[in-house]
């Protein structure tokens, strides 16, 4: 799943800010595998869960998305991805020098990692093909 890299900063800074304002405040890890939690318990075999109830046994799931928002899976994606990559930070850090890697710290590396891919182009003019006369 494709997700740009400003929509990816936009949700990473939210929920730094949530995690260190939170009465006790918590880690940014702790906050996205909480958040990570919550997008499992809305998603069923792939379907995202509109209601349920209780008593009635009743659960209706909303139609595939169209492109028009990331939707649950999406933002589950998103979460695991910020979860990986704060791990990925976390290890630079320590292996840096930095024995206990604060959380703003970690937040810093993994907001310098996530940048936009400006140009993509097929570039070919390193690819070698073996000639049969030097085949000997």
């Amino acid at each position: 799943m494709r997700i740009p890299a400003r929509i990816k900063k936009f949700w990473l800074r939210t929920w730094y800010i949530q995690a260190t304002i939170a009465a006790p405040p918590v880690t940014l890890v702790a906050k996205l595998q909480a958040i990570s939690d919550s997008f499992a318990g809305a998603t069923v075999g792939g379907q995202t869960v509109l209601s349920a109830s209780a008593d009635g046994q009743t659960t209706q799931f909303a139609p595939p998305s169209l492109g028009n928002g990331l939707g649950p899976q999406g933002m589950a994606y998103l979460v695991q991805e910020l979860i990986d990559r704060y791990d990925e930070a976390t290890s630079e850090l320590i292996a840096e020098g930095t024995a206990s890697p604060t959380d703003l710290q970690i937040y810093t590396r993994m907001k310098d990692c996530l940048r936009a891919a400006t140009e993509v182009r097929n570039r070919y003019t390193n690819l070698r093909t073996a000639n049969a006369s030097t085949l000997q």
